[in-house]
């Protein structure tokens, strides 16, 4: 295990780069577990708690700091991120601010489930089958002018009913609430799921911090930890990391499809490439309406999609399925690194064969400009009978 090494600033309380920040985070997180921790290069191990944290710094500045946590489990299906920022008199004060935060917060509600310390217990149905889990309320962590005596349920009972009928079949989902009223007639509401906001649940949050009564700065944060009993899971035959491969190998086989007969070929080589029919129809489905929203911002999409097989098209929130998130990070990250021979041109073309482009030009030849009218449309996904829902 690392002692502390306190030697990491100027002298004045600064750092003169991110690396030396981060040192200095990597540092300070030794020691402030529940539990033992082990220091393993740019990691810290809870080995008891089964659960790696790899501690990031985003942003330095003379009085703030912005850190990022990446935490993950071979317990878990996806990467747990949490953000921290604060201010102090100087980095290192506004440092230790940050960190504490991590710490009281997403940490302690992770803490609890780790000891299965008074869980909600609740159920859910998600695509035919009966789902149990159990919720773990973290801290609320306050900063500024907040309401004194505040429930540590307060936050769950007012978004329980939201967030239940909002997850599927995940090992586990965790929330954020933030609620913070700026100071200055605005207020900042925020639920995500996963790391996905939720804007309806998000205004529920805002609406509560308009009921503070107070006129200064001040903000809540408070994590839930949702585990699905063992009992329950249908076990998923990829992992986020295989999906996000999935969906680069799709593009990539999209991208080399240059005649109307290869691309009418396309969804079978596909379905062969990833060995899983339902997959498959997910990439091939997904992956151009992802890119369409993308490209056409101003209209509002729902958070839900329609799937319509041979009885009448069931309704599912996006957060529920297993592959929609990890399809839509796994597209902009191959967007990203520049492994397409012409990323511009494949986006385009994917915004061409999208359902929502067709709605869009059907639209135009009305008289109807959707791009600037904006207004609210939902996606109808034909798949065949035997698909299956996760």
């Amino acid at each position: 295990m690392r002692s502390k090494d306190t030697n990491t600033t100027d002298g004045n309380g600064s750092f003169n780069s991110i690396e030396e920040a981060e040192e200095f985070l990597l540092n300070h997180l030794h020691g402030c577990f529940e539990t033992d921790d082990i220091i393993d290069g740019n990691r810290v191990i809870l080995p008891e708690w089964r659960i790696t944290i790899t501690p990031q710094v985003s942003e330095i500045k003379e009085q703030l700091v912005n850190t990022s946590y990446y935490i993950t489990s071979p317990d878990w299906d996806n990467v747990l991120y949490e953000c921290s920022a604060a201010m102090g008199s100087d980095m290192q004060q506004a440092m230790g601010m940050a960190q504490g935060g991590f710490i009281f917060g997403i940490v302690n509600a992770i803490g609890n489930m780790v000891r299965d310390e008074n869980p909600r217990v609740f159920e859910t149905e998600f695509s035919g089958n009966t789902h149990s889990w159990k919720c773990y309320l973290g801290n609320i962590v306050g900063m500024g002018k907040t309401p004194q005596n505040v429930s540590s349920d307060e936050y769950w009972n007012v978004l329980k009913d939201g967030i239940v009928k909002r997850i599927g079949n995940q090992k586990l989902c965790y929330v954020k609430v933030y609620a913070a009223n700026i100071g200055n007639g605005e207020f900042i509401g925020e639920c995500r799921i996963n790391d996905i906001v939720i804007n309806e649940l998000s205004k529920v949050v805002e609406d509560m911090a308009r009921t503070w009564g107070t006129k200064e700065f001040g903000s809540h944060k408070q994590f839930f930890m949702i585990k699905q009993d063992k009992e329950t899971i249908i076990e998923y035959p990829f992992s986020t990391n295989e999906i996000m491969d999935m969906t680069e190998l799709a593009m990539k086989m999209f991208e080399d499809c240059k005649t109307e007969g290869e691309y009418e070929e396309f969804p079978e080589k596909l379905e062969q490439a990833v060995g899983d029919k339902n997959l498959a129809w997910e990439l091939y489905s997904f992956i151009p309406e992802i890119c369409a929203q993308n490209a056409f911002d101003k209209i509002n999409y729902p958070e839900t999609i329609l799937i319509y097989r041979s009885e009448p098209a069931a309704e599912y929130y996006k957060t529920q399925l297993a592959s929609y998130y990890p399809i839509f990070n796994g597209v902009f990250r191959t967007f990203s690194r520049g492994v397409l021979k012409d990323a511009d041109n494949v986006y385009r073309e994917y915004i061409s064969v999208s359902s929502l482009w067709s709605v869009i030009c059907s639209a135009k030849s009305n008289g109807h400009n959707l791009e600037e009218e904006g207004g609210q449309l939902c996606t109808l996904y034909n798949a065949e009978d035997d698909y299956i829902v996760r």
